[in-house]
Parts: structure tokens; C-alpha cells; sequence
């Protein structure tokens, strides 16, 4: 594991991160995960209780070029293996979603990150696995079913 700012940072792979999902929906075991761009760390470098926040996922992986460049920097080899980021990562997300008929919610600040961005990313279909959103604007929450989505068993 590595850390920048004290964020600890897991050394993810994109198998790995869909392995930890998986096994948490098969054992029914309850994981919070979590990204880390590099405008998250110097959110959490000038907040503690963000930090503090950051620190509390089970899973914290590094998200985009500056994280994992950073590691290198930091860690030489025992840096982050791979680059991950959420662009790349949904479509995989989806596909297996999709083959292990898993259910998905999103939870963000926009309805645009959260319902339109998941759904042009994984190019919604009718086998979707997300079936539900919620997102806050300031401190008003909002909740979305989608209607469209694919419930399985």
C-alpha cells in the first residue's frame, strides 16, 4: 500500500478492483471503495476531516496519471502497478455486472455524475445494471429509480 498525503492508496489493478467486488456481492460482505485523483489529494492535504473521510473507505485506489506518477515518484518500483481510471473501469464494470446480473448504485454530487456520465460510459442497454442514483446538490438530496434498468433475480 502505498501512501501520498498519509491517503492510503491501494495497489489496484483493474482485475484485482473487479475480484473485490465480486467477492463482496458473493459473500454479501459490505466494502466501501473510493478514487483518488490527484485534485483529491491536495483536497485532502488542506482538509482533515476530508482526509480523515478519504482514509475511512476499506479500498482507496489512485485514479488518473498524477496519482500514479506520484506514486513512482514516491515508491520507485513498489509504486502503483497500473494506472486506473473510472473512464476505463465502468465498461469493465458494466460487462461483468451485466454477466453476473448484479444491481448497481451510484451515489454523487450531480445528477450529472451520477445518472447521464454511468450511462454514456457503459453505453446503456437494455441488460443496464445500475437501478439506482442518488445525489446531493448543497444539502438537498435526490433520488432516481431507473425506471429502464434491468432487475434481474
Amino acid at each position: 500500500m502505498n501512501q501520498i498525503f498519509g491517503i492510503h492508496i491501494e495497489d489496484l489493478t483493474y482485475d484485482r478492483l473487479l475480484n473485490l467486488i465480486g467477492n463482496s456481492i458473493l459473500n454479501r460482505q459490505k466494502i466501501t471503495i473510493s478514487y483518488c485523483t490527484a485534485n483529491t489529494l491536495n483536497l485532502t492535504f488542506t482538509n482533515d476531516q476530508f482526509h480523515e473521510i478519504i482514509n475511512g473507505f476499506n479500498y482507496v485506489h489512485g485514479d488518473g496519471t498524477g496519482v500514479y506518477l506520484a506514486s513512482k515518484y514516491l515508491y520507485g518500483s513498489g509504486g502503483l502497478r497500473e494506472r486506473i481510471n473510472g473512464s476505463d473501469f465502468y465498461p469493465l464494470l458494466a460487462e461483468e455486472g451485466i454477466k453476473q446480473k448484479w444491481k448497481f448504485f451510484f451515489l454523487g454530487d450531480t445528477e450529472e455524475t451520477t445518472v447521464k456520465r454511468p450511462r454514456k460510459i457503459c453505453k446503456k442497454s437494455p441488460e443496464y445494471p445500475v437501478t439506482h442514483f442518488a445525489f446531493w446538490t448543497g444539502t438537498t438530496r435526490r433520488q432516481k429509480q431507473d425506471d429502464d434498468a434491468h432487475v434481474g433475480p
